[in-house]
């Protein structure tokens, strides 16, 4: 085995792993945004269970599959790419 096979298959379990954890995370966060930008609007809030089927179904369309990217992007476009989009909206939150 190479060293880079071996690094490249750490890296996918840590991504299994941490696959849930990410799931639920950005579900949180579009309820959190949808609250802040969407109900102002007249639509209804959302729950953690509709926000992570919106986040889906969104994922689905839109997003890049899996086998696309390298290991290390998709554990940085997992949690990093949230966070940053987190930050971005509280800040567009506090000048509503």
């Amino acid at each position: 085995m190479s060293r880079k096979s071996d690094d490249n298959r750490v890296a996918d379990v840590i991504i299994f792993l941490l696959l849930p954890i990410a799931i639920v995370v950005n579900g949180l966060l579009l309820k959190a945004m949808w609250g802040w930008f969407m109900v102002p609007l007249g639509l209804r809030p959302v729950g953690v269970a509709h926000a992570l089927g919106i986040s889906l179904l969104v994922g689905m369309l839109t997003g890049p599959h899996p086998s696309e990217e390298s290991s290390v992007k998709m554990l940085i476009s997992m949690f990093l790419k949230p966070i940053f989009y987190l930050i971005l909206s509280a800040t567009f939150y506090a000048f509503m």
